[in-house]
């Protein structure tokens, strides 16, 4: 699990010690206030990777990831209630709510989907909804190393979801979603590559056999993060492009 409330810095001893010889007071700290800003809850449960977060037009105000075992039912709505409490953020403070749109795990996108529908109708006024490719969230963080780069998360059954992206000041889908295999997808590599996403140990000593045709994210770079979907919603948003919640579906 990767925990990061920027909200509530844990701090070393010394800092401890230093506030106490300077006097200080917690309660002098005046509360954090999200009344101007453009606060945004991600949530993507599109795997067995489970990212939630908080962003503010200027900041990653919590974060949180972690593998789960097939339990974003008992999981999810706990850790965003816990998550908007330590960081001290309230449903009315949203204004916007994303999530990761699929491809995906049948049973992670319903539960994913349906707790952002659930939040965006509780709230008044509510919030936008916006959903992102699945996928698009891991390409969004990737460093410009190779003309291509091809980003994958597990489908089960020894087959992998995967998308082609092409450098265009940024990374952009350039076709189809596939769901393949590692065996048929390498067939289609042209040239130097970059792979990201989810990549399990035995298919990184695959795509090693490559050599250095093929870039392979180490497993930080390629996480799937929350405050990467919460950038890509927050352009959304700026741009208009909201859900509807009535109409919107994961896609599978």
């Amino acid at each position: 699990m990767v925990i990061s409330i920027a909200s509530r810095p844990m701090w070393g001893n010394s800092l401890s010690q230093y506030r106490m010889r300077e006097g200080y007071n917690a309660e002098d700290e005046p509360p954090p206030t999200y009344e101007n800003c453009q606060m945004i809850l991600a949530i993507d449960t599109a795997t067995r990777v489970t990212s939630i977060a908080l962003h503010s037009e200027d900041e990653v105000i919590a974060e949180i990831t972690w593998r789960t075992t097939d339990n974003h039912t008992v999981e999810l709505a706990p850790a965003v209630q816990q998550m908007m409490a330590v960081a001290q953020v309230a449903p009315r403070d949203l204004r916007a709510v994303a999530v990761a749109g699929g491809p995906g795990s049948y049973t992670g996108l319903r539960i994913g989907m349906s707790l952002a529908k659930g939040i965006v109708l509780a709230v008044s006024p509510p919030p936008a909804l916006i959903a992102v490719p699945t996928l698009d969230i891991v390409a969004y963080s990737q460093p410009h190393l190779a003309g291509t780069l091809w980003v994958t998360a597990r489908a089960g059954r020894g087959r992998i979801n995967a998308a082609r992206y092409v450098w265009d000041t940024c990374w952009r889908s350039a076709d189809e979603l596939l769901l393949t295999t590692w065996q048929a997808l390498t067939e289609r590599f042209a040239g130097p590559v970059q792979v990201a996403g989810e990549v399990d140990a035995v298919s990184r000593d695959f795509l090693s056999a490559r050599g250095d045709a093929t870039i392979v994210a180490t497993p930080a770079v390629a996480l799937r993060r929350a405050a990467c979907l919460a950038e890509i919603a927050a352009e959304r948003l700026r741009a208009g492009e909201a859900a509807d919640s009535s109409a919107l579906a994961p896609v599978y």
